[in-house]
């Protein structure tokens, strides 16, 4: 079964509502194919149209709709919103109505938001510890200190944290009725933001109580993102915690979008030093705190980096701003490509399968270096001199040549360097390679054992292997492949959108991610030395046995990627 999709903050629920909504682009345009080809009297047509209907009807589409649980009257996505402010999930039903997205595919996606969205009425103010500690009405499991056997037992303030906060007086709450509470207390600001980590867990509940869905003994969780953020950084922090308590064998990966990373020249003889590049003085130290728990409660961590994805849409030829400029519309719907590459069901051997995010997530992740990369490319991002060509069967090898080319593609936005001027390495790597042609049954060889079934997908694995290697150098650990898996599928990738029929998706763990991580270590640390803002997290509960837990953790990561790549 696909993941349950939970979406925090507005760094997390933009991109993913552009993924949804390609989505629904894809159910509308499957049932109009399928609707068309089933109406179509043509004798000439007649077995174009069954072959059609077959494969949009049985083939792709049911496996896609197993993305949306289905109610009585109504579908909606196995989607869940989080945020601590409402004006990005009303800026998303605004812009339902106004593209008149509102029903497609029999989905009322407007409905959905308005039912499982989960928000408050007061932001985080861009701190992690006001998103850590604030959203939750359950005690938090810190740490055990050791008491001395000499002293006496404090008395637990139990009263004092179950007692409801006053309410305000105004002249809605002179009269004690029972509207006039629930109102005070619905727009107390500390009352709403301590109502959003156990609400989304209802939610999560009721999408798990779906019918097919409760007799899954392993659950998969894709959680999307920022990590600079309060809500982005601080309330996926405390909701990973939770998520893991109540599901301990469930698999969770999580999208992370991570800030700006440069690299500045400092003084003479070739010296370099690394910054963060962010917009706000609090960034750091959110990345700090989020990445431990990141490395904590989830299985996979898919790191993307807000340059990285200016990256990705540049080569396109700008974005659909004035003047080629990049809009946050088009890093949206990038990251909405990346994710369909990874997540769309697959098609082998005519057989509808579901992409496993646990398994994609285990071939990559190598012991405690959770931290992946992600990366896609697609017919579209091809330069038009290389056509690809049509068919299948007898033009297999034409076609191995355009997939050839199109990973060489991908590896060329691969980044060389790392942020201390390193090369970068990679090691374990998955690939889908989506509308792959089904390649013509291998000869048999007099030297190959009878016994044993020869592998119509070998050649493409080398192919495909020679032309990434050249972007993502891959480091050799003893006479093992580098690439540990492939998955081939022979339906298109999009039916909806032209030139993005064909597509091939990379998942693997690069050494960049310790180099990205000194960089934010350092930069917390001196402003740690300093005590700057340091104040606005210890008055929301941060102390500083926690400080020290942060960064020592941090830095074992760090320590864990250059071990295993040798840096």
């Amino acid at each position: 079964m696909p993941p349950l999709i939970l979406s925090v903050g507005q760094g997390g629920i933009s991109p993913l509502g552009a993924f949804w909504s390609l989505n629904f682009s894809e159910l509308k345009h499957l049932s109009s194919l399928t609707k068309k080809a089933s109406q179509s009297k043509t004798k000439s047509t007649s077995s174009i149209k069954s072959a059609v209907t077959s494969t949009l009807s049985s083939v792709y589409t049911p496996p896609l709709l197993r993305y949306f649980y289905i109610d009585r009257t109504w579908s909606s996505p196995r989607w869940v919103m989080v945020d601590s402010e409402s004006k990005v999930i009303d800026g998303f039903k605004r812009l339902i109505i106004s593209s008149k997205m509102k029903k497609e595919g029999g989905m009322t996606l407007e409905r959905h938001v308005s039912k499982h969205a989960v928000r408050s009425h007061a932001g985080m103010g861009g701190c992690w510890a006001k998103g850590f500690y604030k959203c939750d009405t359950a005690p938090l499991k810190r740490r055990i200190k050791k008491v001395s056997s000499s002293s006496s037992t404090p008395t637990p303030p139990a009263k004092q944290q179950t007692t409801p906060p006053p309410v305000p007086k105004t002249r809605l709450s002179q009269k004690p009725t029972k509207w006039n509470e629930s109102f005070a207390k619905a727009f107390d600001p500390a009352a709403s933001r301590a109502t959003i980590i156990p609400t989304t867990l209802k939610r999560v509940a009721t999408h798990l109580e779906t019918p097919g869905l409760e007799t899954t003994t392993t659950k998969s969780f894709l959680v999307s993102h920022s990590i600079t953020g309060g809500t982005g950084g601080g309330v996926t922090s405390r909701l990973l915690g939770r998520l893991r308590d109540e599901h301990p064998k469930s698999n969770i990966v999580s999208y992370t979008i991570e800030p700006f990373m440069t690299t500045m020249q400092a003084g003479g003889g070739g010296l370099t030093r690394t910054i963060t590049d962010s917009t706000g003085p609090l960034h750091s130290y959110n990345t700090l705190l989020a990445m431990v728990h990141l490395r904590e409660h989830c299985d996979a961590v898919i790191l993307k980096g807000n340059g990285d994805l200016l990256n990705d849409v540049m080569p396109n030829g700008g974005g659909s701003g004035g003047g080629g400029g990049v809009t946050m519309a088009d890093v949206n719907d990038r990251v909405a490509l990346d994710l369909s590459s990874l997540l769309h069901p697959i098609t082998q051997d005519e057989v509808d399968l579901d992409i496993d995010l646990a398994n994609l997530s285990s071939t990559v992740v190598n012991g405690e270096c959770k931290f992946v990369d992600l990366r896609s490319s697609w017919r579209k991002d091809m330069p038009r001199t290389k056509a690809p060509h049509k068919g299948g069967g007898s033009d297999y090898p034409s076609q191995l040549r355009f997939f050839s080319d199109l990973a060489r593609t991908c590896a060329k936005r691969v980044p060389r360097k790392d942020m201390e001027m390193r090369e970068i390495f990679t090691l374990n790597t998955h690939v889908v390679a989506r509308g792959f042609p089904i390649p013509p049954a291998p000869r048999r060889n007099s030297n190959v054992n009878a016994n044993e079934t020869p592998d119509p997908y070998s050649n493409a694995r080398a192919e495909i292997y020679k032309s990434l290697n050249r972007g993502f150098k891959f480091k050799q650990t003893g006479a093992e492949d580098p690439i540990t898996h492939f998955t081939f599928s022979s339906s298109p990738s999009l039916f909806s959108r032209p030139g993005h029929d064909q597509s091939i998706a990379v998942m693997s763990l690069r050494s960049s991610i310790a180099s990205n991580l000194r960089s934010i270590i350092t930069t917390a640390q001196s402003l740690y030395e300093v005590g700057a803002y340091v104040h606005y997290y210890e008055r929301e509960g941060v102390e500083t046995d926690d400080w020290a837990d942060a960064f020592e953790n941090a830095w074992q990561i760090v320590e864990v990627y250059e071990d295993l790549f040798d840096l």
